[in-house]
């Protein structure tokens, strides 16, 4: 008879165990996305991934949908010890077209709803194109490419990166490559500063640079804004220094039969410490000039005087020349720099601009 009371409550305790155990979830609901509700991104990431916690509750688990479909989603963690919050990761697959998007979450327990909305915002991959106030469009990739086009031996790689997202994305989600410098870390952000010390040296044969954009929430997720013509860096091949042109004077006119002047600048050839460069090419040319009643012909070729390049020009028109005639006059002056094996430098230019008086 015992024995069988025994058996009895056994049966009971455990009928009382399972319905302990399947009792309804007695929580409210709770989801809300992170990233303050916003993710930005770019449309040609191979995929968009937020996270969002809500309360944890096998019987009711939280709908993610996105354009009209549901999606999965994989839980990452408590969101706090001792909660039944969980973080959750939801990924949209990529690409997606330039825009604004949403995506909503929500969790029903119970017969009552929670729910949050996502905003996606999803940019072109690329660096901007500026309107300037003037109505100038400055394009941003034309403007760094050019600058790696001209870059010299001697040169430190320097240059500021703006993402068609503008501000919009925090630098510190971008990094910047560049290489064949003397120095080859890469930069966290969008600006090569001189002070940064990517400087080309004598012996570099090719320097790049490459700018990607790093989703923070998902490292994987990697997307390339510069270059967009699919290599994986611009690249350019440097080549000897550009000798630097100083704007010089120019001396007065002082016959009237015979009126000559000369004007000079200065040319310093590069400096590199294992080799020496010597200047070739320097050329002498009038841009404008602005002298009532006479022409500025050239007078001669340029020459080494006293350390000086100098050239002799002319007031082409009637003579005598009366006195109190003048003007301006701009020279653009070119010259190259050469090394002892022959390797001759990208030409620099520089305008100078002087008052031609008698």
């Amino acid at each position: 008879m015992e024995r069988a009371r025994c058996m009895v409550i056994i049966v009971l305790m455990v009928l009382l165990a399972g319905c302990v155990t399947h009792a309804p979830y007695q929580g409210r609901p709770f989801i809300k996305w992170d990233h303050n509700g916003v993710i930005n991104s770019f449309d040609k990431a191979s995929a968009y991934t937020a996270t969002f916690i809500a309360r944890s509750n096998d019987e009711e688990m939280p709908i993610i949908e996105f354009q009209g479909k549901q999606l999965p989603y994989n839980p990452i963690g408590l969101f706090q010890d001792n909660s039944d919050i969980k973080t959750f990761r939801v990924r949209v697959p990529g690409p997606l077209p330039e825009g604004t998007y949403t995506m909503s979450a929500k969790q029903t327990v119970n017969g009552i709803m929670a729910q949050d909305q996502l905003t996606m915002h999803i940019f072109p991959t690329r660096l901007a194109e500026i309107t300037t106030m003037e109505g100038e469009t400055i394009r941003s990739e034309e403007e760094i490419t050019g600058l790696i086009k001209s870059l010299s031996k001697g040169d430190a790689v320097e240059f500021c990166a703006v993402p068609s997202s503008g501000h919009v994305i925090p630098t510190n989600q971008f990094r910047t490559y560049i290489k064949g410098t003397v120095k080859d870390q890469p930069i966290i952000g969008l600006h090569v500063h001189f002070a940064d010390n990517y400087y080309i040296g004598p012996n570099a044969m090719n320097i790049g640079a490459r700018i990607i954009w790093q989703d923070p929430n998902d490292q994987s997720t990697v997307v390339q804004l510069f270059p967009t013509d699919g290599s994986e860096y611009l690249e350019s091949l440097p080549g000897v220094k550009r000798p630097r042109i100083i704007c010089g004077d120019i001396s007065r006119i002082v016959d009237e039969q015979d009126p000559i002047f000369f004007i000079s600048c200065e040319v310093k050839a590069p400096i590199y410490s294992d080799m020496t460069t010597n200047v070739k090419n320097v050329s002498f040319e009038i841009k404008e000039q602005n002298i009532k009643g006479y022409k500025v012909i050239s007078y001669g070729q340029p020459q080494l005087v006293n350390g000086k390049w100098q050239m002799g020009f002319k007031l082409d028109g009637l003579l005598p020349v009366p006195r109190g005639t003048g003007g301006t006059i701009n020279i653009k002056i070119k010259a190259s720099a050469v090394t002892p094996v022959g390797e001759t430098s990208p030409e620099a230019v520089k305008s100078c601009k002087f008052n031609v008086v008698y």
